[in-house]
């Protein structure tokens, strides 16, 4: 039974794999200001920036770039904690929460 279980899993595992392959969202830039504030070369800890316009939404550099990612739906970006997180928990300040 536990093989079973795990083979099943295996499956979901690849199946999920697969259907996310070629599904890659395009890259959106952040605001030059935020991109200006990138390092050149990416340090070993990826830099995070909130998005002003959006507490759903953060900026990763990349490159000496900017790019804006989103948080999972119900779910703000943590600026203190560099995460997605509940709103409840999340202090947006004056950016907009969706």
């Amino acid at each position: 039974m536990r093989a079973i279980t795990l083979t099943l899993l295996l499956a979901a595992l690849c199946g999920l794999a697969l259907a996310s392959a070629g599904t890659e969202h395009p890259l959106v830039p952040c605001a030059p200001e935020i991109s200006a504030k990138c390092p050149e070369h990416d340090p070993p800890t990826p830099v995070y920036f909130p998005q002003p316009d959006d507490c759903s939404k953060f900026c990763v550099c990349s490159g000496g770039h900017a790019y804006e990612e989103s948080c999972l739906p119900g779910l703000v970006w943590d600026d203190q904690l560099h995460v997605c997180n509940w709103p409840e928990a999340v202090d947006c300040g004056s950016r907009p929460n969706p």
